[in-house]
């Protein structure tokens, strides 16, 4: 009898044993858990940071690559502008501009050819429009962006005591289904 006493008080000291050792692992297992966890959320985080870093960085390469081609493109206008006038001193206004028309009008760039040539008079009425022929003739001085900004008054306004102003504002061209910002180097010479 005392050896099944031993082996009974053996049997519950082992039971108590491994039932402490079961619940030390797991409260060890959900610390590791815990602590994987919080190093795994760190670790997005810091990736996440590093990755809009790298958008902001690339979007502002972006963007100033975009000025500079519009500033290129303004200048090639302009550069076709002369030429055509003087080229055609004794043309008429009207035939001088349509000749400017024909040269500019198709015209694309970026890398995507969504770019293209507006051309306004200082009353606000759209000379050229390179993508949106219907606009032509039309005085837009009271157009608005989807934002409500009358970005043609602001241009001509700067434009009368500046020789180029840039700027950005929305806009739905005609194959959009939604607006986009737009950013143009608008220059007088």
């Amino acid at each position: 009898m005392p050896v099944l006493a031993v082996l009974l008080t053996f049997a519950i000291i082992l039971t108590m044993v491994i039932s402490m050792e079961q619940d030390d692992y797991k409260k060890s297992l959900e610390q590791a858990r815990i602590s994987y966890v919080k190093r795994s959320k760190i670790q997005a985080q810091e990736r996440i940071d590093k990755l809009i870093d790298y958008i902001n960085v690339n979007e502002q390469l972006l963007r100033e690559e975009a000025e500079e081609e519009i500033a290129n493109m303004v200048d090639l206008a302009h550069r076709i502008m002369v030429d055509i006038y003087n080229e055609n001193p004794t043309l008429p206004r009207e035939k001088i501009i349509q000749k400017i028309k024909d040269k500019l009008k198709d015209v694309r760039f970026f890398n995507d050819l969504s770019g293209y040539y507006a051309l306004f008079d200082f009353e606000g009425k759209c000379v050229m429009h390179g993508l949106d022929e219907s606009l032509e003739g039309k005085n837009m001085l009271n157009y608005q962006d989807s934002d409500g900004y009358f970005f043609i008054q602001e241009m001509i306004a700067h434009l009368k005591e500046s020789a180029s102003y840039a700027m950005t504002w929305r806009w739905k061209n005609p194959r959009d289904v939604t607006y986009r910002k737009k950013n143009r180097l608008w220059e007088t010479r």
